[in-house]
């Protein structure tokens, strides 16, 4: 049974590829306490200052975090900043909306509000959450294009997070977190947080799933004020709604398209995770002169040539990834294209 939250407080758009600048400063102060020669290096490279970065209110683009995390990755020779950032960020950091939650009184209480600001913790994210029988679900997906590496620092970003406020607010009784992005070499590092389980791999798109059991989600948490401000839920809503939304639809499309493992998404599922209809969605791209047939084939396609390009994938590995039935299907679609068979593709590409 769906939590009685309303279909309005799911993911019904797309917004504007930022995020705010107050997720990106914990990683300078992280530098600055480790490594402070590096800061101006990386911010040079990433073509950032970092009065910006700091500033109040501030946010960067999607293409401008994603220089700054590519930048300190490479420099740093680091693979696990979004780990870092997920175990530095608290209810502080989300200003007026994290003092809201500290309010919350159990864990239910506090999903559903962060699920109805969820455009304020960050944009460029939907979260939905859903109550059953059995248990409390929330999900942390994708709402604007971004590269893979900025995307899999998210997943570590959200799910170290969470893990971090369901420790502080409630003593730990289990929780599994699912990422769609694959086992980071750092997996070390999240052994060391148990009881909480990750589970890497798992999901076929590009989401972070935190399933808590039933039986705590009504339980007080150890710490909070107990009192409800109306004033403040007034204004969180007043700052949600004058977010810009996004112009295109085909960035995030083409992410979900990119992204996929084991499947190959259709129209009608696409449309589900923006809560439109299909129809909607064929629309849109329409506008943007696009066919999501024809977009979904060019970037299948796109993405075969990449992991036959991968000797350490069978072919067969790589049909199941593409959302084939079997590996004679996979070969029909491709000769189709490239007027030759992935094997020979392979074989080429070694020469």
């Amino acid at each position: 049974m769906l939590s009685s939250l309303s279909q309005a407080d799911f993911f019904v758009s797309l917004y504007q590829p930022i995020v705010p600048a107050r997720y990106a400063s914990p990683l300078l102060d992280y530098l600055r306490q480790r490594q402070p020669q590096q800061i101006e290096r990386i911010l040079a490279d990433a073509g950032l200052a970092e009065a910006r970065i700091q500033a109040a209110d501030a946010a960067l683009t999607m293409s401008e975090f994603d220089a700054l995390l590519t930048s300190a990755a490479r420099i740093l020779e680091r693979s696990d900043l979004g780990f870092v950032l997920g175990s530095r960020i608290s209810f502080d950091t989300h200003q007026l909306l994290g003092l809201a939650m500290r309010r919350c009184r159990t864990p239910d209480e506090l999903l559903r509000l962060a699920t109805r600001f969820s455009r304020l913790l960050i944009p460029s994210f939907s979260m939905q959450y859903r109550r059953t029988e059995h248990s409390g679900e929330l999900s942390v997906r994708p709402a604007a294009d971004m590269s893979q590496a900025t995307l899999y620092a998210f997943e570590e970003l959200y799910a170290v997070t969470f893990h971090r406020d369901y420790s502080e607010l409630l003593e730990h009784q289990g929780l599994d977190i699912y990422l769609s992005m694959p086992r980071p070499a750092h997996v070390g590092r999240y052994e060391k947080l148990y009881p909480t389980r990750f589970h890497f791999g798992s999901l076929a798109l590009p989401e972070v799933r935190c399933v808590l059991p039933a039986e705590v989600l009504d339980k007080p948490f150890r710490h909070n004020t107990g009192l409800d401000d109306e004033t403040d839920t007034q204004t969180l809503h007043s700052l949600q709604q004058s977010m810009g939304r996004a112009d295109s639809w085909s960035a995030w499309v083409s992410l979900m398209l990119r992204e996929a493992e084991g499947c190959q998404p259709s129209r009608e599922e696409l449309a589900s995770l923006l809560n439109v209809s299909p129809a909607t969605l064929t629309r849109k791209l329409a506008r943007e002169g696009l066919n999501l047939r024809e977009l979904g084939k060019q970037i299948r396609h796109q993405r075969a040539c990449a992991m036959l390009r991968d000797c350490s994938q069978s072919i067969a590995q790589i049909a199941w990834r593409l959302g084939y039935n079997n590996q004679a299907n996979f070969s029909t679609a491709f000769h189709h294209i490239s007027q030759q068979s992935p094997r020979n593709y392979r074989q080429q590409c070694q020469v």
